[in-house]
């Protein structure tokens, strides 16, 4: 382990500091990848926030993370209101994850957390896939606290996303939240993600904007610029620029079972591709609200909402759903 910060940690900088070459100690964990960490601000689960309080108004900035290819470079468990920012993470498993603590037998989630301005490199030429570059990990348990108010701006996260080997077993992208609510997502370059560039399931207040996602490469059959999975979305995806992604936006069951088998309510804006496929071509829109169909995407939504309004491009008409037919608005 490289810098450890415990419980009831106030208002600390962890600044300048080269971190390198962090190997796992015994147990924990399944090959290749076993506890290690960068920079972590993390908690004791025997001990609860009365004991050891929750960590607030931290700071981790300008390190440098080389090689942790087991586990995560800088690691937040249950720690509130810290920056991270400008920070570079390099042969690391997971550049940055956020994931809840365990407070004496209650979770601690995370919130009012700002990642800025960091850049996140995989871990190419290993025997195994990357995992995500910045990875926000709600609780498992879905009656559990969310994240909330996360900020994740300015980053650059190149080659990382897929997990085939052990902590996770399916897709996830180079940036993945699961369980926030109130997650913004913008101004992020994200380069050659392996299968998903960014990855949400259960967001909710979401605004996934301006960000930028180069050459996603084909991993376990998926070449995703956005994937939005089977858990809850709520929120907007505006001005995104693709290339290489087919489809772009995803918005379907992660199940395979044919449609969304969650609740979304979903607008999105101005998202564009460069390449063979032109505005909002080649991209799944199930269940996106007031925006541009064909009359073909139109009748491509699977199981729309009751109430959900498109703009047919095809008619020239403002659309609405109501009992099981397309009606004209306008």
């Amino acid at each position: 382990m490289g810098s450890f910060v415990g419980a009831g940690t106030f208002n600390t900088v962890i600044n300048a500091n080269m971190v390198r070459d962090i190997k796992p100690g015994d147990g924990g964990g399944s090959d290749p990848y076993h506890p290690a960490y960068g920079i972590t601000i993390t908690r004791d689960p025997a001990r609860d926030t009365s004991d050891a309080p929750i960590s607030k108004r931290n700071q981790i900035t300008n390190n440098y993370v080389i090689g942790v290819p087991s586990w995560n470079g800088i690691d937040l468990h249950g720690a509130q209101e810290t920056l991270i920012a400008d920070n570079f993470t390099y042969l690391c498993s997971i550049g940055i994850h956020l994931e809840d603590g365990n407070g004496g037998g209650s979770l601690v989630p995370v919130i009012r957390a700002k990642i800025i301005g960091n850049t996140c490199i995989g871990n190419t030429g290993t025997s195994f896939v990357e995992a995500p570059g910045i990875n926000l990990k709600g609780a498992a348990d879905t009656s559990a606290n969310f994240q909330r108010s996360i900020n994740v701006t300015g980053n650059t996260v190149i080659n990382h996303g897929y997990d085939t080997a052990g902590v996770y077993s399916a897709r996830h992208g180079a940036i993945h939240a699961l369980r926030v609510e109130g997650l913004v997502i913008s101004d992020n370059d994200i380069d050659a993600p392996q299968g998903v560039g960014i990855y949400l399931d259960d967001v909710e207040a979401g605004a996934i904007k301006n960000n930028t996602i180069y050459s996603v490469q084909t991993s376990n059959s998926d070449t995703y610029g956005i994937y939005l999975a089977d858990g809850d979305f709520t929120g907007v995806i505006e001005g995104n620029v693709f290339f290489g992604a087919s489809p772009q936006i995803n918005i379907a069951s992660a199940s395979g079972t044919g449609g969304p088998d969650a609740t979304y309510s979903i607008k999105t804006i101005n998202n564009m591709h460069h390449g063979t496929a032109t505005k909002f071509e080649n991209i799944e829109l199930l269940h996106a609200w007031d925006e541009d169909h064909t009359t073909t995407q139109q009748n491509a939504i699977n199981n729309p909402p009751n109430g959900m309004t498109i703009n047919n491009t095809t008619t020239n008409a403002k659309r609405a759903y109501i009992n099981g037919a397309w009606v004209d608005l306008s």
